[in-house]
């Protein structure tokens, strides 16, 4: 039974739902806040890094897993990118110099990743798999990184440290309830960090790389449909209070009305 290429895939599901719906909602939003579209295309990209993650497990030559990992790498940048704009606008904490050379360090990464023959590796020895502890295979490749995956790795870590300091300020700034949401979704994330290092001390049994951006992509989710809720419960008040102003204006206008009749009918009569 494939287990983890259904976790996978339960996953994807998820990051996909998520991303269709917000994406409609972010779209027929009429203010210039761009965090909810930002938020489903870094949903609908996850999902895309999860199929096409799938994809380089089930390899059977190196032409194939080559081939979608060459896909994947595109997502996995793109992933990273639009993570890093929202969560700018999430916070507020936006050092441009900074998240430009950030973003400049994804990009040429991802070049790479897509022009060069072995994309971020100098020498593609071939292809193996690894057996999960119920017998599972997912197919690997073995490979020496080239200075490329050095600049890609150091620019996630510099990613982690810029959403912890990020989410502290916000935390400071007073926006507690937010910046604890995000703190959710990158304990997660760092988790799987540690899991994926201890795997490759041989510590840890399992991978959970692939379901770091899980966690983020859930309490997020949860969020903007808080945000969304709590929006449209503040309109529902406001038309409720509209209604109920315009029907005493009105009630005070009709009595008003009758007022002035009586006074003129009594100096007529007078």
């Amino acid at each position: 039974m494939h287990y983890y290429l259904t976790a996978l895939a339960i996953v994807a599901g998820i990051c996909f739902a998520f991303g269709i719906l917000f994406l409609f909602t972010g779209l027929r939003r009429k203010d210039d806040n761009w965090s909810t579209v930002l938020f489903s295309l870094f949903a609908l990209s996850y999902a895309a890094v999860i199929l096409t993650a799938m994809a380089n497990y089930s390899a059977t030559s190196i032409d194939d897993w080559l081939s979608s990992a060459r896909l994947d790498g595109v997502f996995v940048v793109l992933t990273w990118s639009l993570l890093i704009a929202y969560v700018a606008i999430y916070t507020g904490v936006k050092p441009r110099i900074f998240l430009a050379l950030l973003l400049a360090a994804f990009v040429s990464t991802g070049i790479a990743h897509v022009v060069r023959p072995n994309l971020i590796h100098d020498e593609v020895l071939g292809l193996a798999s690894v057996t999960l502890p119920w017998g599972e295979q997912l197919a690997y490749v073995e490979a020496t990184d080239s200075i490329w995956a050095t600049v890609f790795l150091v620019a996630n870590l510099v990613t982690i440290g810029y959403m912890l300091v990020a989410c502290t300020l916000q935390f400071l700034r007073g926006e507690r309830q937010t910046a604890l949401v995000l703190g959710a979704g990158m304990a997660w994330f760092i988790f799987t960090v540690i899991v994926d290092i201890l795997v490759d001390l041989g510590i840890a049994p399992l991978y959970l790389g692939d379901f770091g951006f899980l966690g983020l992509a859930i309490v997020l989710g949860l969020q903007l449909t808080n945000e969304v809720i709590r929006t449209e419960e503040e309109l529902a008040r406001h038309r409720q209070s509209l209604e109920t102003l315009v029907q005493e204006r009105t009630t005070e206008l009709a009595t008003a009305n009758e007022q002035l009749e009586s006074e003129i009918g009594e100096r007529r009569l007078a």
